[in-house]
């Protein structure tokens, strides 16, 4: 039995493959036509809204569209901090809020559409990938706490606003709002803990770090930088 002990389940072998720059190319090729379809679903919305609103108004997209570039700055080797800890923290809140408003639009309407089981599947992907990037980024503690203020005026324009995606039934406007402000304190504080955190037992592994063919379980890990 192989005696070397996984730092983080992030460093499976399973895993590891997708930080290669094959396995982020391919989610490059997933994640942009996502993106492009993300912007053109908020079509209507954008076209019905003043144009100051935009850059808060199509808020998966936005979050694709983030990691997206974040996956061509790993691929080619750079790290701009505001990058690595907003993509993770959109993509995996408006991931799960977009979930569970297509569960509850299911559940208002007695069965799930073709619509709904397309974007529930797609935005838990989209949570996924932010869970399995986000001990491998880094970013420090003022950068952070500038991402947290962003996500929480977000949550703050589009329920005072009403600049909010449209819901599938105007009965989900509390879960919609109240959802977002949990997942805000939740993405908040799982941001605030892989600021803090050396992940685990070792200091975290840079993704542009690593060997072209991926990750070596039997060799010794490459050191974060400070």
């Amino acid at each position: 039995m192989n005696s070397y002990r996984l730092k983080s389940w992030s460093e499976h072998p399973w895993i590891a493959w997708i930080y290669t720059p094959l396995g982020m190319a391919l989610l490059f090729v997933v994640n942009f036509p996502g993106t492009l379809y993300g912007f053109w679903w908020y079509r209507h919305q954008l076209a019905a809204s003043d144009p100051i609103f935009w850059p808060l108004i199509p808020d998966s997209p936005l979050a694709s569209g983030d990691f997206t570039i974040l996956l061509v700055l790993l691929w080619l080797g750079l790290s701009i901090s505001w990058f690595e800890c907003l993509a993770p923290a959109l993509l995996f809140k408006y991931g799960i809020w977009a979930v569970i408003i297509n569960i509850h639009a299911a559940y208002l309407s007695g069965g799930a559409s073709i619509e709904n089981w397309m974007l529930a599947l797609s935005h838990l992907g989209m949570a996924l990938q932010a869970l399995v990037f986000w001990p491998r980024l880094h970013y420090s503690r003022k950068t952070w706490i500038a991402v947290s203020l962003w996500i929480l005026f977000n949550d703050f324009a589009d329920y005072q606003w009403d600049i909010y995606p449209y819901l599938f039934d105007p009965r989900q406007y509390d879960l919609a709002w109240i959802s977002a402000l949990v997942l805000s304190v939740v993405v908040i504080g799982l941001g605030g803990y892989f600021a803090s955190s050396s992940s685990f037992s070792g200091e975290r592994q840079r993704i542009n770090q690593l060997p072209k063919n991926g990750i070596n379980i039997t060799s010794p890990k490459i050191q974060s930088p400070k």
